[in-house]
């Protein structure tokens, strides 16, 4: 993987699109996220209760991440 691959800067005109089937979750605070529809009973069970009993731990924005200025933000993660 490249660094290109990583930069949201370029093709910023072009958009992911998911590969399988997905459905909505509806979250607490009027979030709703894709989910792939092919996890099993087990997983899905797993992966929705975690993601509904910590809704209000992701930064859904960057006015979310209180620590961090959203001037500071870098456009792009370094690895």
């Amino acid at each position: 993987m490249t660094r290109e691959d990583l930069d949201p800067r370029i093709r910023c005109d072009s958009q992911i699109q998911p590969i399988e089937e997905t459905r909505s979750l509806e979250l607490a605070l009027g979030r709703t996220i894709q989910l792939d529809s092919g996890l099993s009973n087990n997983d899905q069970i797993i992966i929705e209760s975690t993601l509904k009993d910590n809704t209000d731990l992701f930064a859904w924005s960057v006015t979310d991440l209180s620590r961090v200025a959203p001037g500071g933000c870098p456009p792009f993660v370094n690895f």
